[in-house]
């Protein structure tokens, strides 16, 4: 598609690691492979780590690598301004809004304010605060825009508090010298800085946000070259949005590959996570190489941890 990353399909019939390393190196010829132009975005640092070490060792027979740089795909929207707040001081910038009479101003978002707002409930509501223009950011909104969107028809009055909050939060920031982090991300948006990079990869994102997306396009019209890489099922492209995500309504009917005899039920977390060490226990020293678990329940964690 035109002015669209490239969507690379690829199968997960293997160890998603393998499968990229072998993707990256293959257009690669002989000798030391240079990938220090490309930048991949996973989804986690994390992941990042991993693919560079897999790539290393990979590449220790060819006398080594230019090694690509790894981020998440957050990082297009980071500023180089020294302007920019950092989340600690943006939520020591709300703590102060909320010590003022502002609040009283706000009938919608706080019908009952509590008598003692003390210094634990306004960080916990300034916290709360800034995770929701977080949450805005990511489908390129503010409270103000929402509060005047044709979107806002419920409780368009709580919206409207919360726009004029903002207004004073973004008016003391000024007043300090600042940029709230959010709006410097929405800003950087414009014309994300990949540092030099002629090749950005993202990978492995089933959720990228319209902010990203946004992003992403800009570097096309920079000429810089945008793949989205996605791992799925042979002839499962399908199955997945022209921005590598999963679509939903396709994935519900499909059927699971596994018989009655491959699924094991356990009564509660603590029984699931006990099924799994048993069932890893005979690889012993080979468990790190063997096996990959895969946890869709985050309750499941703290047991296996």
């Amino acid at each position: 598609m035109e002015n669209h990353p490239e969507i690379v399909y690829l199968p997960w019939d293997r160890p998603m690691l393998t499968t990229a390393v072998d993707w990256l190196l293959a257009e690669q010829g002989d000798g030391i492979p240079e990938l220090d132009e490309c930048l991949l975005l996973l989804p986690t640092r994390q992941a990042g780590r991993r693919l560079r070490e897999a790539l290393a060792w990979a590449c220790k027979e060819r006398g080594g690598i230019f090694p690509p740089r790894t981020a998440t795909p957050f990082h297009l929207l980071q500023s180089a301004s020294p302007h920019v707040a950092s989340e600690v001081a943006c939520i020591g910038h709300w703590v102060q809004v909320l010590e003022g009479k502002i609040l009283e101003k706000c009938p919608a978002l706080f019908p009952r304010l509590p008598e003692q707002r003390d210094f634990t409930w306004r960080r916990k509501m300034a916290e709360s605060l800034h995770a929701l223009r977080g949450t805005l950011l990511e489908g390129e909104w503010d409270c103000a825009q929402v509060a005047a969107s044709e979107h806002c028809q419920e409780e368009p009055l709580r919206w409207q508090n919360l726009a004029d909050l903002e207004a004073v939060y973004r008016k003391r920031l000024s007043k300090a010298g600042l940029q709230d982090l959010h709006d410097a991300k929405r800003k950087a948006v414009a014309a994300p800085d990949v540092r030099g990079a002629k090749r950005v990869i993202l990978f492995s994102v089933p959720d990228s946000t319209s902010v990203i997306q946004q992003a992403l396009l800009k570097l096309i019209e920079q000429e810089v070259q945008v793949q989205i890489v996605v791992f799925g099922p042979a002839y499962g492209e399908a199955l997945f949005d022209e921005w590598g995500r999963p679509i939903p309504d396709k994935w519900e009917s499909r059927r699971l590959p596994l018989d009655d005899g491959q699924l094991i039920p356990a009564q509660d977390e603590k029984a699931q996570a006990a099924e799994v060490v048993a069932r890893v226990k005979p690889y012993r020293k080979n468990v790190h190489a063997r096996v990959a678990i895969g946890v869709a329940d985050r309750a499941v964690l703290p047991h296996l941890e």
